[in-house]
């Protein structure tokens, strides 16, 4: 063989090798550890286990319908008839915080104070009357500011009939608008709304959402759109990005930014609480009377676990800042703190 027909054989064979790299580095490969074949949407697991339970010892004609977490180990909660209590969730004791005789109080937590509103309830009549917002510092009883309100009756002590936001104050539904106390100064103004307002929740960015009573939820000076029924509650994303608008009938997970919004029958009460780090809601549901909280994906709808308890109706939700318990509070004056592992596989 001539040389030059080794040269031209030569390089044919480099071409061909050259050709067969380019092919295999194109096609993936089937090795398991390969992260291209390995890289699967991340499942999220749930495990629970009861942590801690208190009884407020009283019998209640109205259940709590308000608990928020003070911190990572210590709830807050209102007690129709006995006022706001504290309860360090190590123990089963609770402490009372703040009450005034003849007079019903719900709390609000706010950094270094808290949020009281007082009210008389006419048991015979439904009714409610003589309201006062109070600004207290944290371990006084000595107001700071005291401010006359006048919430709608059924709202007076609804977890969303109040807000309170470090820039723009304490916010309250009125028939003019969204009443604003000045917790500096003590001033009042108001925000108009589209119509009367009824709930309202401020995200992490200050941005104010709230319900009509002619079935709309907006947000300050910028949209609105519909509600998947009567709201109930109305609660923003830990993000801010996301607003879950609760009904009996559905839950509804609008985004405002591009005003996509999904629907899921998931819970049959309207109380729920998003997971302050994961993609979690968990809601309610007391169907014939027998609650269940469960905990589902607030991306897909998805239901994730259930949470039976005594066959006992639940009346409210909250995760502690850290996400590793769930709080809910039940029939009779009964307060139960679960533990929660919640992790992405």
């Amino acid at each position: 063989m001539s040389y030059r027909m080794k040269l031209i054989l030569l390089l044919s064979l480099l071409l061909l090798a050259a050709c067969s790299l380019r092919n295999t580095t194109n096609v993936p490969s089937t090795d398991e550890n390969n992260p291209v074949n390995t890289l699967v949407p991340a499942r999220l697991k749930v495990t629970v286990q009861e942590h801690q339970r208190a009884d407020v010892g009283m019998n209640l004609k109205y259940p709590i319908r308000i608990v928020i977490w003070a911190d990572a180990n210590t709830v807050v909660a209102s007690v129709p008839g006995r006022g706001i209590v504290r309860w360090p969730i190590a123990g089963s004791t609770l402490e009372d915080v703040y009450s005034e005789k003849g007079r019903d109080a719900v709390g609000v937590v706010a950094p270094g104070h808290l949020i009281a509103r007082t009210f008389k309830r006419n048991h015979k009549q439904q009714t409610i009357t003589d309201q006062q917002i109070l600004w207290l510092q944290d371990g006084s009883t000595t107001p700071e500011y005291i401010w006359d309100v006048d919430i709608l009756a059924n709202n007076a002590d609804h977890p969303q009939s109040i807000a309170y936001d470090q820039t723009t104050g304490i916010l309250v539904p009125g028939k003019a608008g969204l009443m604003v106390l000045n917790t500096a100064t003590g001033t009042t103004s108001t925000l108009t709304t589209t119509s009367e307002p009824q709930y309202i929740a401020v995200s992490v960015s200050g941005d104010i959402a709230y319900t009509t009573k002619d079935g709309q939820v907006c947000i300050v000076q910028r949209i609105c759109t519909g509600t998947p029924g009567n709201v109930v509650a109305l609660l923003w994303e830990p993000s801010g990005k996301r607003l879950l608008v609760t009904s009996v009938q559905s839950q509804m997970i609008w985004n405002a930014s591009t005003s996509e919004a999904s629907q899921y029958r998931i819970g049959h009460s309207g109380i729920a609480a998003w997971h302050p780090a994961l993609p979690l809601i968990a809601s309610v549901d007391n169907t014939n009377e027998r609650g269940v909280v469960v905990i589902w994906e607030s991306n897909t709808g998805k239901e994730i676990e259930r949470i039976n308890y005594n066959n006992q109706p639940f009346h409210a939700l909250s995760w502690s800042p850290d996400g590793k318990y769930l709080v809910a509070t039940g029939q009779g004056g009964t307060l139960v703190v679960w533990d929660v592992t919640a992790s992405q596989e």
